[in-house]
């Protein structure tokens, strides 16, 4: 069977695992050991065998991890702090934190590929954003990684968090570790207090569960925790910026004077242009800024917080906000909340806002809506300091 496996081609993904398994058990071989699934799919987390319809409710996101860490650099500091944490404590949540296109998605994968851990990436355009999908995905593959006696699902696994904690349970006695992408990518419940996910908030011994998330998702954890917020500035940021920039700069200068080389390589820098992706990326800022507001909550108050920050080339406090915008501070502090994820926020002397980044700031400046509130405002304001002039003349 082995010099039969060197002659197959099946893809190195959990299908891929599972055709082949499916292929011998039809030629009445016996399915690959332990050791051979090593050796021929090495890029596959080991599972025991399972029962195909435990298998079958695995997500096979293998295909997502690949793209994510193409080109891969860094973020040694934070495999080291979560190997720290690990070391340190007994069980717990570790919880990465990062404005939008951090790098938050590429380092879960590659930490899913370097520990070869049970995972979940929630994909909000692909519709695996639900607390059900999670519990099916985190489940089947605890069941099937740890040989646990379940020929398939308890219809209730995918209702609440009972089962997903009673797996948990099961396991105490080895390290478990989940890597969960893109919390803020969840559904929102319409049931207060609970944990998106319906996470649990104290773990048995022996489990961690390492999450990524924009800022502004909160958990209740009443276990051992901690969280490391990139910092876009700091020092080992930074760091990894210059090795990525680096390996292009290898890329780059391959160019053997081919301009067309160049013109592909290179497409967007030297022009006031975004690329095709980027802006896709901020279009889904945009709508999930949007929500679902009723249209006068957007046209009275959201779009015109927009604009202010539009306009500001800086962070601004609150009463600079409310001041251009004509809103109460206290609403405009419920919005600016809302969209914690999408804006930076300077401590100084008071709170300050602007947007996580100006190319975003840029992109917004450009739709049509927003440069109309823009004038709008402008037009009201001035309007508004002439009756000021006017009445202490």
């Amino acid at each position: 069977m082995v010099k039969l496996t060197k002659h197959l081609c099946f893809a190195q993904t959990e299908k891929g695992l599972k055709e082949c398994n499916d292929f011998f058990n039809t030629a009445e071989y016996a399915p690959l050991s332990v050791e051979e699934q090593k050796k021929f799919f090495p890029q596959v987390p080991v599972r025991q065998q399972a029962s195909n319809k435990i298998c079958n409710r695995i997500i096979d996101q293998t295909g997502v991890i690949e793209e994510k860490t193409q080109n891969f650099v860094g973020r040694q500091f934070v495999f080291e702090a979560i190997n720290k944490f690990i070391l340190a404590n007994p069980r717990g949540y570790f919880i990465v934190q990062g404005e939008p296109g951090i790098g938050k998605s590429a380092f879960a994968a590659q930490f899913v590929k370097n520990q070869c851990c049970v995972h979940h990436f929630n994909n909000r355009a692909g519709g695996i954003n639900t607390a059900s999908r999670f519990l099916e995905n985190v489940c089947a593959q605890i069941i099937s990684t740890y040989q646990l006696e379940y020929q398939t699902l308890p219809a209730q696994a995918t209702q609440d968090g009972v089962f997903f904690e009673k797996l948990l349970e099961q396991v105490t006695d080895k390290k478990l570790i989940i890597m969960v992408d893109g919390l803020d990518e969840v559904e929102e419940t319409d049931m207060p207090g609970v944990n998106k996910l319906y996470l649990p908030s104290l773990l048995p011994q022996g489990v961690y569960i390492v999450v990524t998330t924009r800022p502004g998702e909160t958990l209740r954890i009443d276990c051992e925790q901690t969280s490391l917020f990139i910092e876009p500035d700091s020092a080992e940021n930074m760091a990894d910026i210059r090795e990525y920039l680096a390996k292009a700069d290898e890329r780059i200068a391959r160019h053997e004077g081919n301009f067309r080389y160049l013109c592909d390589m290179l497409p967007e820098i030297g022009t006031d242009f975004l690329p095709t992706g980027l802006m896709n990326y901020y279009a889904d800022h945009w709508q999930r800024m949007k929500g679902r507001d009723e249209r006068s909550e957007w046209l009275d108050y959201k779009l015109k917080v927009v604009a202010a920050l539009t306009e500001a080339s800086d962070a601004i406090p609150i009463k600079q906000i409310a001041k251009y915008a004509g809103i109460k501070r206290s609403r405009i502090q419920t919005i600016l909340d809302e969209w914690r994820a999408f804006l930076s926020v300077d401590e100084d002397e008071c709170l300050c806002y602007r947007f996580y980044h100006d190319s975003f700031r840029y992109f917004l400046s450009k739709l049509e809506i927003v440069k109309e509130e823009c004038v709008d405002l402008k037009m009201a304001n001035k309007q508004f300091a002439e009756v000021l002039d006017n009445r202490s003349a």
